[in-house]
């Protein structure tokens, strides 16, 4: 007795599973013989949008991206950031049709499954907070992080007297261009993709000069060999030898007066030279005597023998010297107090 009842039970269960399948399938080709429905297992922009009317299918993806919406950003070494667009007020309108991806389906015999091509890609307008986004850029750790790298690179060293020139090594970093970087992952977030690979799309600083560069090589050998030459002045019965390094501080001394002459010298003794020509006289002298005497020669004894700069440091503190210069007399000329002092 208890044998019939234990197969009375399996054989309803049985039962129960194959109506349920079968309710199931009904319900499923029904849906598939729905034209005014996408087919099963359509999704748009990675949204699965199956059995849906098109303008049921456009309020679910605008809501997802309303809602759900992350870009998650991919950078080097399997590390990942994210931007949720919760955070940057990010909504979306579908642009695209949605009703000719339904005709499509509906011309092709409703394909649902593996066989049928219903993974689609649709454009998007984007509206968000542009602040907002901005902040979050600036603030992830590739921007902006303590163990970033930055990228170098390879170059020669600075000159330093009594040791030859050589090669610095290129330093391959883990630094992104900002303004790049920016520009990228803006353009992701208005097209509404939700992936993003810095290296993939460039965004990672490359070294463009490896130690390995000939062209850098021969540069710095032939720096080394100018460095070791020597250079002789015959004045009669006199002469004078150059060395290599004091012809490369003869260069280094040239390039700082003639690149700031060009910028300073007019208006530090052209201009007084106008000031003078309309009677204003002694402002002129006065700056000009306490300019040289504090910064010119002042400096120089700080910079050539305090702080050992040598040659450079004269150079340098002349430069300071027309830089103070050049700030009175252009105020005083703007001032227009030197018109006071011409008599007719």
């Amino acid at each position: 007795m208890r044998k019939n009842v234990g197969k009375k039970k399996l054989l309803l269960t049985v039962l129960s599973a194959l109506t349920l399948s079968l309710a199931a399938t009904i319900g499923a080709f029904a849906d598939e013989s729905d034209t005014s429905k996408l087919v099963s297992g359509t999704k748009i922009n990675g949204v699965g949008v199956g059995g849906l009317t098109p303008d049921e299918a456009k309020a679910r993806i605008e809501g997802f991206y309303a809602g759900e919406y992350t870009l998650n950003i991919k950078e080097k070494g399997g590390k990942e950031e994210s931007i949720k667009g919760s955070d940057i007020g990010y909504q979306v309108t579908v642009s695209g049709s949605i009703q000719n991806i339904l005709d499509s389906q509906n011309a092709t015999g409703r394909v649902a499954g593996p066989s049928g091509e219903n993974t689609h890609t649709m454009e998007v307008s984007a509206q968000y907070n542009e602040e907002a986004l901005n902040n979050k850029i600036s603030n992830l750790s590739c921007i902006s992080g303590g163990s970033i790298v930055t990228t170098k690179d390879a170059s020669i060293s600075a000159y330093e007297e009594g040791k030859e020139f050589t090669i610095v090594p290129a330093v391959q970093g883990n630094d992104v261009d900002p303004e790049k970087t920016k520009q990228v992952i803006t353009a992701v977030v208005r097209a509404g993709s939700r992936e993003l690979s810095l290296e993939e799309t460039g965004c990672y600083r490359t070294v463009g000069v490896w130690e390995s560069d000939e062209n850098l090589k021969a540069l710095c050998a032939a720096m080394n060999s100018r460095r070791t030459k020597q250079l002789r002045y015959v004045f009669g019965d006199a002469s004078e030898v150059l060395s290599g390094e004091t012809m490369e501080l003869a260069i280094t001394l040239v390039t700082i007066h003639a690149g700031c002459a060009i910028i300073f010298w007019p208006l530090s003794f052209v201009l007084p030279n106008a000031l003078r020509a309309a009677n204003d006289v002694k402002f002129t002298m006065v700056v000009s005597i306490l300019s040289m005497a504090c910064w010119r020669l002042g400096f120089s004894y700080l910079l050539c023998v305090r702080m050992g700069w040598g040659a450079v440091g004269v150079w340098v503190a002349m430069v300071i010297d027309w830089t103070c210069r050049v700030t009175c007399f252009v105020l005083r000329f703007r001032s227009g107090a030197w018109k006071t002092k011409y008599q007719a």
